[in-house]
């Protein structure tokens, strides 16, 4: 079964893409909703009444880009290259220093390396306080939390699946106690891997 092995964060840059490289085309723009969000401000100043579409991906947004003329994408280097793209406008992140987490995935857990990362995938009871009471399971064994978002289960509207990742290993004892407290606790439960901390 593939697990997660490790992690990369990669600093980004967004490029503001179309066919032409010119600005006056551009009649909408497309990208995925966080280069959206980390480019608002450019987007409001330079472009305020141009609409904004949020899709899949900026691979998705390059592609629209590619086959409309008026369709400007916020994507990547190599979103310009693969779609023979041309720039209009480089770096329009409102702030420098954003990046992007990439997962390493494998077939290998790795062993505990002291400055580890745990992912979790879980489903909560339909009740009210069952998020509360997932993450009490956790803060009792004093286990560290940096990141927490919930995603919307397609198949049964209403319902959520909530990605977890807290610091140390699952070989450590309070990760493997507080795991095995949520297998039976929670409608759902998935350990995704262990792995180093970028």
């Amino acid at each position: 079964q593939v697990k997660i092995c490790g992690e990369v964060n990669l600093d980004i840059t967004h490029n503001l893409v179309n066919q032409s490289g010119e600005i006056s085309d551009i009649r909408l723009v497309v990208s995925h909703s966080q280069p959206l969000a980390q480019c608002r401000q450019w987007l409001r100043k330079n472009l305020p009444n141009v609409p904004q579409e949020v899709v899949f991906s900026t691979g998705v947004a390059a592609q629209m880009a590619a086959k409309e003329p008026t369709v400007a994408a916020i994507a990547s280097s190599l979103a310009i290259k693969t779609y023979h793209l041309q720039v209009v406008v480089k770096g329009i992140e409102d702030y420098s220093g954003n990046t992007t987490r990439f997962l390493l995935i494998g077939q290998q857990s790795p062993s505990r390396s002291g400055k580890d990362k745990t992912s979790l995938l879980v489903g909560l009871l339909d009740r009210p306080g069952a998020l509360n009471e997932t993450l009490s399971v956790l803060a009792k064994r004093n286990i560290n939390l940096t990141r927490i978002e919930s995603r919307p289960v397609k198949s049964e509207p209403g319902k959520y699946l909530f990605f977890i990742d807290m610091l140390d290993h699952i070989e450590d004892d309070h990760i493997r106690e507080g795991c095995d407290e949520l297998r039976r606790t929670c409608s759902y439960f998935e350990w995704l891997g262990s792995y180093p901390r970028a």
